[in-house]
């Protein structure tokens, strides 16, 4: 539909074979059609981001409930659980699939190339009227440059805004069945959720902020309710080896890092419940973060609002830091 109302009615509308041959003007058929494509449109398009969603929300819920994980537990944190990584390939896999349908949709018009520069205007149109019609009496065409990387873009960011959306919902009803978050356990959760955050900021959303504000909210009063934890060991970095670490590790240094686990330290960061909430974030942490604020919604806030000591906060940035510089190929298709 959207390669339909972009390519083919633009035609119709400017054709001198259905003004004069046919002797029908589309013009006064304007609002008619409007409202037509656009309940078209919605329909195909919740259809397919509903089944996306119904399929990425079943990998989100069986790693937050059924992974085997215990969300009490005391093990130390050590990185991402493979459910975060399955459920951003899934999403890659779906942002190719929607290039793919726009790609053949603008090759299967035999003239789409030769008339791309035409059409820039109902381009702007589309996007200004929230993925409608907009008003196409008033579009003539126009030479001004215009290329299918456009469509895509208006495309990929209308259903990633509520993929993502759909991502935080879930996310958030998940881990309202958890009744219980040790200290690890909880900067185990921060690790992931931030993680998924800082991954698909460019498709943030008030829908999807909201949600995620409310997820926070829900982990501090949880943890405030249980407060009981008492650890065997205050660290919850895994045992030190020769190679854990290391500053001459790929995975846990890159090129631009601004995190290190750097083997010649003293101490590795530390997350411990002894230690006092930070007032502040540490800056290896807010050079990761996104900038995701709305009326309702500051990250760094909800994040101080969990009461994480600020070796916890290192500790979760050199996390993110090492899971980056390994997905940095999989996930550019997110950050580009």
């Amino acid at each position: 539909m959207h390669a339909f109302r972009m390519l083919v009615l633009p035609d119709l509308l400017h054709s001198k074979a259905v003004r004069q041959v046919m002797s029908i003007s589309l013009s006064s058929q304007i609002p008619q059609l409007e409202r037509m494509f656009r309940r078209l449109d919605d329909l195909i398009f919740n259809s397919y981001i509903w089944t996306k969603s119904r399929q990425l929300g079943l990998v989100l819920k069986r790693g937050i409930l059924m992974g085997g994980y215990s969300w009490a537990t005391h093990e130390p944190v050590s990185g991402l659980r493979p459910y975060i990584n399955e459920s951003l390939l899934f999403l890659v896999f779906v942002h190719a699939e929607i290039l793919d349908l726009v790609g053949e949709a603008i090759q299967s018009n035999p003239n789409s190339n030769s008339k791309s520069n035409s059409r820039s205007n109902l381009n702007a149109s589309t996007e200004t009227s929230g993925g409608g019609l907009g008003d196409l009496s008033s579009y003539s065409p126009s030479p001004s440059s215009s290329t299918s990387i456009g469509r895509q873009s208006v495309l990929i960011r209308r259903g990633f805004q509520t993929m993502l959306a759909n991502i935080a919902q879930v996310m958030l009803s998940s881990y309202r069945y958890v009744d219980t978050f040790s200290y690890n356990g909880l900067v185990q959760a921060c690790l992931e959720i931030l993680f998924v955050i800082q991954t698909l900021a460019a498709y943030s959303s008030p829908s999807s902020n909201e949600s995620f504000r409310l997820l926070f909210a829900y982990l501090s009063t949880t943890w405030k309710r249980h407060p009981s934890d008492t650890p065997s060991s205050p660290s919850s970095l895994p045992p030190q080896s020769p190679h854990s670490y290391s500053s001459n590790s790929r995975s846990a240094k890159g090129p631009n890092s601004n995190f290190n686990f750097n083997s010649n330290s003293n101490s590795p960061p530390l997350a411990s419940p002894t230690e006092p909430p930070a007032t502040t974030l540490p800056k290896e942490l807010l050079v990761l973060l996104p900038k995701v604020s709305s009326n309702s919604f500051d990250l760094q806030r909800s994040l101080l609002s969990l009461q994480l000591g600020t070796g916890s906060w290192q500790l979760i940035a050199g996390l993110i830091e090492r899971a980056n510089n390994r997905s940095s190929i999989q996930f550019r298709c997110f950050r580009a």
